[in-house]
């Protein structure tokens, strides 16, 4: 990843940028589409629906998904992004990154949201885990456990002094691991043992 580009925005900045309240508690959200079951969008309807103690939140969502689906909650659709610097844009906007995908590899979008200092929830699937870690870059919930979801959503909205705290450590696993020069460090060491 260009840690470079999907770097940290000014986060007023970036929400005017994007028309998206400054007072709002803005969960982030990319899809293709919301019937897409293993990206999961029912099952965040379904957490979402659960939250009632989290005042102002708005879901932002990125892609193809259609803006009219109901949410529970007021929802801004940004469409689909194919500029990576708007993108990084709408990390930085974002309180919160949520991936409720229930399959899944080593999400980009996860990598690309820690660099841009955003912590995320998202189920322990796949290579999500090695990414979202418990109480440091964000929060995992059970597999397709929507109540779990919602009460991790809910935890960190709630607690912005923790949010601010994994936002740093977001920022720096981000560049440290998955920077472009630390895979290239990686695969040039790979090729030396294979060579060996």
């Amino acid at each position: 990843l260009d840690t470079t580009l999907f770097s940290p925005r000014d986060r007023r900045k970036a929400r005017e940028g994007l028309d998206i309240p400054l007072d709002s508690k803005v969960i982030l959200f990319v899809t293709g589409t919301f019937k897409d079951v293993r990206k999961g969008a029912l099952l965040l309807q379904q957490a979402i629906a659960g939250i009632h103690d989290v005042e102002n939140m708005l879901l932002v969502s990125v892609g193809g998904a259609d803006p009219a689906v109901s949410m529970g909650v007021p929802h801004k659709s940004l469409a689909i992004v194919d500029d990576d610097q708007r993108m990084a844009l709408a990390f930085s906007a974002a309180d919160l990154f949520v991936i409720p995908s229930t399959q899944d590899n080593l999400p980009n979008t996860v990598v690309e949201a820690m660099s841009c200092g955003t912590p995320a929830v998202g189920f322990a699937v796949g290579g999500v885990p090695e990414m979202i870690r418990p109480g440091i870059t964000g929060l995992l919930a059970q597999p397709g456990d929507a109540s779990d979801f919602g009460r991790a959503i809910s935890s960190l909205l709630n607690q912005p002094e923790l949010l601010a705290k994994m936002s740093a450590n977001c920022r720096r696993i981000a560049v440290e691991e998955y920077g472009v020069a630390m895979q290239a460090f990686r695969y040039t060491e790979c090729y030396r043992m294979v060579l060996g």
